[in-house]
């Protein structure tokens, strides 16, 4: 991982939900297009997965947090059901 800083919360995040009980799925990643975040191939894959998750750990920066919530808002498979998402800023 390039940002050390994702990488601590991707790892941080694990633990806490590992603890907590849930079952994780892999890895998801993001591009920064133009310095903003691209969110539609990561939400295009959870949201219209076999299965979709009830809750999502985003490991990535505060900043692409609007994105992603805008994502998920109008994402076929995820805008039609509630979803916590869990950050760690």
């Amino acid at each position: 991982d390039k940002d050390r800083y994702t990488a601590s919360q991707r790892a941080a995040g694990k633990e806490m939900l590992r603890e907590a009980g849930f079952s994780l799925d892999g890895d998801m990643q993001y591009d920064l297009v133009g310095g903003e975040a691209s969110m539609n191939t990561p939400l295009t894959t959870i949201c219209q997965g076999e299965r979709v998750p009830d809750a999502l750990y985003f490991a990535g920066r505060v900043e692409d947090v609007p994105a992603l919530m805008d994502g998920l808002s109008v994402t076929t498979g995820c805008s039609d059901r509630k979803m916590t998402v869990f950050t760690g800023d």
